[in-house]
């Protein structure tokens, strides 16, 4: 099913469905946590659907067998490993240039093509420039900036949204949690879908996070020990502490007179700038990522 936010984008598409105006190669691009693989597959079953209807029937031939994983003419490339190989995407394009076995669309589903290896970005390259008849490609990212301009170039691009604060509020609220402030989902990238899985599935979520953000600036916690800590939640962690920051930065800046303001600003604006170095960092696969938190909190602690 479709994420509520997602039902105007998604009638869009499929209203030009209807008309023949959809493009071979789509590109959806959204902030993680907007639900783009939902609405990926969604599309997916619905080039796939022998219905007219705006939405997939869930219940033709076609229909039935996607749902069971185990339609003819889709084709998804999914990877266990770091990177998506050539041979993955050489293998899934094999099969589209053939004839559709069952339906008139065929459609090859590629999530996350930003960890796709140049060699693989250039398969698929190929045939985002000379599609066979009735193929569709449907691509998704959360870092659009790491693809192959190339690659760009050739789909359209489709903004896949992430919900409002209240389409946010009334989803949550759906899911039976807690709606946190519209400041406290901001920790989740304004992401729905982010809170409820971290508030479900651990107790190191934002809440307890600034709590031990707290006891490091006052001094009753050490930088080691927090690293140590929050070294599986690195990630969100930077992103959090940045967060902060600026919140800290406003507020000192609000209170202060105008002489002092020089200092605050250095003072807050260097620990936000760290945190966005230490991001860049975590996107190198094998640093150490505690000494990554360690080197950031220590750099907190003596503020």
């Amino acid at each position: 099913m479709l994420y509520p936010w997602q039902s105007s984008i998604f009638n869009a598409l499929s209203e030009r469905l209807q008309h023949d105006q959809l493009h071979h190669g789509i590109l959806l691009v959204g902030e993680k946590g907007c639900g783009e693989d939902v609405l990926a597959q969604m599309l997916a079953k619905r080039l796939l659907c022998s219905s007219d209807e705006p939405l997939p029937c869930n219940q033709c031939k076609a229909c039935l067998l996607f749902n069971a994983h185990s339609h003819p003419d889709f084709h998804e490339v999914v990877t266990e490993k770091t990177q998506i190989g050539v041979d993955a995407v050489r293998a899934a394009i094999e099969q589209v240039n053939k004839t559709a076995q069952l339906s008139a669309n065929k459609v090859v589903l590629i999530e996350n093509i930003e960890i796709m290896t140049e060699s693989a970005s250039n398969a698929l390259l190929k045939t985002l420039e000379e599609p066979t008849q009735n193929t569709y490609l449907i691509l998704t990212t959360n870092a659009p900036q790491y693809l192959l301009a190339t690659i760009k170039s050739r789909c359209e691009k489709i903004r896949a949204p992430m919900p409002n604060y209240e389409q946010s509020s009334d989803y949550i609220r759906a899911k039976g949690a807690d709606v946190p402030s519209e400041l406290s989902l901001a920790a989740y990238k304004h992401s729905p879908l982010l809170y409820l899985e971290q508030i479900q599935e651990t107790s190191l979520h934002f809440a307890s996070f600034t709590q031990d953000f707290t006891a490091l600036t006052e001094g009753h916690a050490s930088a080691e020990s927090l690293a140590n800590k929050w070294k599986d939640k690195a990630e969100d962690v930077v992103h959090w502490t940045a967060q902060l920051s600026l919140q800290l930065f406003a507020g000192e800046v609000k209170e202060s007179d105008v002489q002092s303001r020089t200092t605050v600003t250095t003072k807050w604006m260097q620990i936000y700038d760290s945190s966005t170095a230490a991001s860049k960092k975590l996107r190198h696969v094998g640093l150490n990522k505690t000494l990554i938190l360690s080197a950031l909190f220590a750099q907190i602690h003596t503020i």
